[in-house]
């Protein structure tokens, strides 16, 4: 995209106009409306293959032509940003700061890997209003390889606690579950617990689920975060979703306050 330019160029508006035919293309050919579109895979990493490079001040500029694309094709699709590699926050932060790009977001997504991960309020931003706050790739980097071991398992419960507790997201995506599963590997050790700690969670916690406080470590080496199925004071379902990182059996007692519990399922 070049330099940063003081108002969209045809460069642009022709990068959203792909962008937008290709929503309508996704519409046409399998009838389905795409929540939202993100303009730049990891726009701070620079790899061998494919990429491109944004800076803040790009992100500011393309966001309302992207929007005036969607919008004159009558689209609903939401605009996310930045997908970033590293630190999300500052990549958004031009955009974030200006008045009329800022409502044109609805998600400020990022990767983890370089860190964090960290609230949108930690970004400072000036015109943060309802963004949802999104991790949309991670994946193991630890550079040993596939494991399809618990202490693996465990590694990615911890991210989905910090994304969920430290850093209240909206989303956690793994990149990706399936793929990376080692078919030799999982003929000999079994479905990656990776995969089974995920399904611990969006089992139980479904679309539309809101967090709820809990007492984030109730107890040594145990990381709790609670759920529950309405955004009322009295909801009819509660989840609580246990982390035991200890090398022994644990045992936690939960006190439930206003919340009248009638039944568990584990």
């Amino acid at each position: 995209l070049g330099e940063p330019e003081a108002a969209p160029n045809a460069a642009d508006a022709g990068y959203a106009g792909y962008l937008t035919r290709y929503i309508k293309y996704i519409q046409t050919q399998y009838a389905v409306t795409l929540y939202a579109v993100s303009c730049q895979n990891e726009p701070d990493w620079d790899p061998t293959y494919e990429a491109a490079i944004w800076n803040a001040g790009q992100f500011d500029v393309f966001v309302p032509s992207f929007a005036a694309s969607i919008t004159a094709a009558g689209l609903p699709t939401k605009i996310m940003i930045t997908e970033s590699f590293g630190d999300r926050l500052a990549l958004a932060a031009t955009t974030m700061d200006d008045p009329v790009a800022a409502p044109l977001v609805s998600i400020i997504a990022g990767h983890i890997y370089g860190g964090g991960p960290n609230p949108l309020s930690s970004g400072g931003f000036t015109h943060l209003t309802n963004q949802e706050n999104w991790e949309t790739e991670m994946s193991d980097v630890s550079g040993a390889g596939f494991d399809a071991s618990m202490t693996s398992g465990l590694q990615e419960a911890n991210w989905i606690y910090k994304c969920m507790t430290t850093a209240s997201m909206d989303a956690y995506l793994h990149w990706w579950i399936w793929g990376t599963d080692n078919s030799a590997l999982i003929a000999s050790s079994g479905v990656s617990k990776k995969l089974m700690v995920i399904g611990n969670f969006s089992k139980f916690v479904r679309p539309g689920y809101y967090r709820m406080g809990a007492t984030a470590v109730p107890s040594t080496g145990v990381s709790v975060t609670a759920f529950k199925n309405t955004n009322t004071s009295a909801p009819a379902t509660v989840v609580i979703v246990a982390i035991n990182g200890n090398s022994s059996t644990t045992s936690q007692t939960f006190t439930f306050n206003g919340v009248t519990v009638t039944s568990v399922v584990p």
